[in-house]
């Protein structure tokens, strides 16, 4: 979208509550594949994580209380190398 036409849709209020509502839709603003914002995927990764995941025990666990699962992703693990 080009800085004209930003400036154009941000002064439409009609349009700016459709989006509100319907979100954002770039298929009608984005013509050319070039501009658009949505990431392309071009070759394939390996050894990424294909399969199920889910929170672990310990997790879940710490899960009722937000502060120990605050403290559960802050403190470091202790690898015992000290």
């Amino acid at each position: 979208m080009m800085n004209e036409e930003m400036e154009l849709l941000a002064m439409d209020e009609e349009a700016l509550i459709k989006m509100r509502v319907n979100d954002w839709n770039f298929d009608t603003f984005v013509k050319h594949q070039e501009f658009s914002t949505q990431p392309e995927r071009t070759k394939e990764y390996s050894g990424l994580f294909t399969g199920e995941y889910e929170p672990t025990e310990e997790v879940l666990e710490l899960a009722e209380s937000p502060l120990r699962l605050f403290f559960f992703f802050f403190i470091p693990p202790d690898h015992g190398d000290e």
